[in-house]
């Protein structure tokens, strides 16, 4: 299913695109949905890595705490 949509780029980006879509001999419309399917890929890899670095930070943490606890509760020699 597709859906119709109507925007407004500057002229000089609407040049642009026609001028792919010639030289690739494909619709402007498919050459702007993988744009957007490119930018979402994009977006969802900053996502998930920003997810990543977060929680290694939280797992770093947890590790530090846990080892200051099992060091006051280790037997000494």
């Amino acid at each position: 299913m597709s859906k119709r949509l109507t925007i407004t780029l500057p002229d000089d980006l609407a040049a642009d695109l026609r001028h792919e879509a010639a030289a690739t001999r494909k619709p402007v419309s498919r050459i702007v949905a993988q744009a957007i399917v490119t930018r979402k890929e994009q977006f969802t890899r900053q996502l998930m890595a920003k997810g990543y670095r977060e929680m290694a930070a939280e797992g770093r943490k947890m590790a530090e705490e846990s080892l200051t606890a099992a060091l006051e509760t280790w037997p000494g020699d």
